[in-house]
């Protein structure tokens, strides 16, 4: 069986030299570098040894490399029109990085999914348009359901009112986070996008 411990084939019997020999016991499609590990309670496997800079780490009880740095850091090309009192989830088409496959910029482009479960430091920034009138507000969600009761804010007059938040979030694989945001000056207003120093959205794995 594929990666598993074996004996190398030496006919219908070993003697005891064989038996001993260092050169005759392998895993399947051994190379340098690999790892052999107890992937059950009687089998040794064989772990191919991991990519540059990667970390060993720990998935379903057997050890896995993870890349060292994992997260991503994504923002929105243009203008994002939020309509008045409505609750509204971000969307991110642009990325300016990923490490791990977190972010789709067309399918669900308002998450960050986790791909290797464990702590991540979660940051953003919301920029309104300026605009004196209502309130502006944002939070995160995990799932689709709030994590925090989210940042209130007046709005600024002829400056533009910009929200940051960051927090430290347990996320197991495939949970996702995403930002909501609200206004209420009575019609619709833009969060700004075009650059990533105006509105983004960030997870780094942390531990």
């Amino acid at each position: 069986m594929a990666n598993e411990l074996i004996h190398a084939s030496q006919g219908t019997s070993l003697t005891q030299a064989e038996f001993e020999a260092v050169g005759l016991h392998v895993c399947n499609s051994q190379a340098t570098g690999d790892l052999i590990y107890a992937s059950s309670a009687t089998q040794l496997s064989r772990l191919a040894i991991g990519t540059t800079d990667y970390l060993l780490s720990i998935a379903g009880g057997v050890p896995v490399w993870v890349p060292r740095d994992i997260g991503a850091k994504v923002y929105h090309s243009v203008d994002q029109s939020i309509p008045n009192d409505t609750y509204t989830n971000l969307a991110f088409n642009t990325e300016d990085y990923d490490t791990d496959v977190i972010h789709d910029t067309v399918t669900n482009n308002s998450r960050l999914t986790c791909k290797t479960a464990g702590k991540y430091s979660v940051t953003g920034r919301v920029s309104w348009a300026s605009d004196a009138t209502g309130i502006r507000w944002c939070t995160l969600l995990k799932n689709g359901s709030q994590v925090s009761r989210g940042n209130w804010f007046s709005a600024v007059g002829a400056s533009t009112t910009v929200l940051i938040f960051a927090d430290i979030m347990s996320l197991a694989v495939n949970d996702y986070i995403e930002i909501q945001v609200y206004q209420n000056r009575g019609s619709a207003l833009d969060v700004l996008g075009g650059s990533i120093d105006k509105t983004n959205f960030a997870m780094q794995r942390i531990g």
